[in-house]
């Protein structure tokens, strides 16, 4: 059975490739139109910031999932040593 973490990791890869073929749709679109000066650096930065964002809602979500899989750290108890006796 898939867990819930290999079903995220498909849909955002799905979700990337989904935004690629749009990325390409909207950089014909400007270079069919000739706005280019301005649609292609915003075009160019766009799956920058969409891997940047998901990656880090991913990281998030990561993080959140594992706390309560960590436990308080044990107690510091020092062993009790017999100094100088043999």
């Amino acid at each position: 059975m898939e867990s819930w973490y290999e079903r995220f990791c498909r849909a955002y890869a799905g979700c990337f490739g989904f935004f690629q073929v749009v990325y390409m749709w909207a950089l014909a679109g400007a270079y069919k139109h000739g706005a280019i000066s301005i649609a292609y650096p915003l075009l160019r930065t766009l799956p920058v910031l969409l891997i940047a964002i998901m990656t880090a809602l991913l990281a998030w979500i990561q993080v959140i999932s594992a706390a309560p899989l960590v436990s308080k750290p044990p107690e510091y108890s020092p062993q009790k040593t017999s100094v100088g006796v043999r």
